[in-house]
């Protein structure tokens, strides 16, 4: 039964792809949490501003540390040590 869950994973995104794609985004499906990382990246300008707006899933791919790491500028109000300001 493993063996479907791939499948079933792909079929169920190229579903909500194709939603969110005639509703007006530009969305696109990647199987894997390296290909999102990767994907994800290449939209964002190596200079560009980046803000974090408490979004779990991307603090679990570690997109939050990756591009503050590349040289951006990032605004995460759960940094720990922030003011209440």
């Amino acid at each position: 039964m493993h063996e479907f869950k791939p499948w079933h994973n792909a079929v169920i995104g190229e579903k909500v792809v194709a939603a969110l794609n005639k509703n007006n985004f530009k969305a696109v499906y990647v199987p894997t949490k390296e290909e999102a990382i990767e994907q994800i990246l290449a939209h964002i300008p190596t200079d560009a501003s980046v803000g974090i707006a408490g979004s779990w899933t991307i603090h679990q791919l570690g997109l939050d540390d990756l591009v503050e790491t590349r040289g951006n500028t990032v605004y995460n109000h759960n940094k720990p040590g922030l003011s209440p300001e």
